[in-house]
């Protein structure tokens, strides 16, 4: 038994480094998107690339080699399967709706809010308290135990966070850009809740494929009164970088560290990406790391962890 102990130990490692590569690609995604904005809007650049994300995720979770890890299913049935076995199942179709709504709008939003406030940390400071959220909900309203009224100081905090990062004093404060990566935020949160509830079910790969479909399908209008097809190759060949990156290559990443870690700590863990967004911006964008937006994203960062610690104290007095 003593050598077995360590096992959780390990698997919570390799889930935390998982969430934190998955940030990380999230960041670069979103940095590579801004590069297309001079030629087609942020808002089609986002639908575009949440449809090349989300088509090559599909085939990777239906086809890819991988797929006991990834699928939990010995014979990787396939995505027309699982979609008829989702379809009977009580309560999982409006899961994947939610989920595909959300998916559908997060990059749009994110991208709308980076070409308007053009600073990288900022909009994923802003849009890292939707999973923030998703902890503090579960401190103030457990479903099991006390209360954790403590939990109120993390909206606190990343309200001070946010002050420091949109400098509102400036008058330079972007209403619209602000309120698009709070939709961001708020659709983090629904993917992250959404996630959570497929994966206890064992849903999560595939539901998260047949998800991305629909949000393709959805978007599909958007494309096509937009004049999408219009855009030069360097524009796409740019949203599908970007799209592979934040729609494929982070959802793989956070898909498989949902495996080894709960859907709280990874809420938190995404404090990784305003802190990889801080080097992301100025390494690829040219953005200044000034003293503001570096304590703006360490209040967000302290905003999570101190929710993560709270619920391990909960959980600790409740055995």
């Amino acid at each position: 038994m003593q050598r077995n102990a360590p096992v959780p130990h390990r698997r919570q490692i390799l889930g935390a480094v998982l969430a934190g590569a998955a940030m990380t690609a999230c960041a670069m995604g979103d940095a590579v998107s801004s590069l297309a904005f001079d030629r087609i809007s942020p808002v089609v650049a986002g639908a575009l690339a949440t449809v090349f994300g989300s088509v090559v995720f599909a085939l990777w979770a239906g086809r890819n080699p991988f797929g006991r890890l990834v699928v939990r299913a010995p014979d990787r049935p396939g995505l027309l399967k699982a979609f008829h076995e989702i379809r009977a199942s009580e309560g999982m179709p409006l899961l994947i709706l939610r989920l595909a709504v959300g998916n559908a709008v997060v990059l749009p939003a994110t991208y709308l809010s980076l070409g308007r406030l053009h600073s990288l940390e900022t909009v994923i400071s802003i849009a890292f308290g939707g999973p923030v959220m998703v902890t503090v909900w579960g401190l103030l309203f457990p479903r099991t135990g006390p209360r954790r009224i403590s939990g109120l100081l993390c909206p606190l905090l990343a309200a001070v966070a946010m002050l420091a990062l949109t400098r509102p004093w400036t008058g330079r404060f972007d209403v619209l850009g602000f309120g698009a990566a709070v939709l961001a935020a708020a659709c983090g949160w629904n993917l992250l809740k959404v996630s959570g509830r497929l994966e206890d079910a064992g849903r999560l790969a595939q539901g998260t494929a047949i998800a991305g479909l629909l949000s393709s399908v959805m978007l599909a209008p958007v494309l096509i009164f937009t004049n999408a097809h219009w855009a030069t190759g360097h524009a796409l060949g740019i949203c599908a970088a970007s799209g592979l990156l934040s729609g494929f290559v982070e959802t793989v990443l956070a898909v498989l560290a949902l495996r080894f870690i709960a859907e709280e700590t990874f809420g938190v863990l995404t404090g990784l990406e305003p802190v990889a967004s801080l080097f992301v911006g100025w390494l690829f964008l040219r953005e200044q790391i000034t003293v503001l937006a570096s304590l703006g994203v360490l209040l967000m960062v302290a905003a999570g962890s101190w929710a993560v610690w709270s619920e391990k104290q909960i959980k600790e007095q409740t055995g």
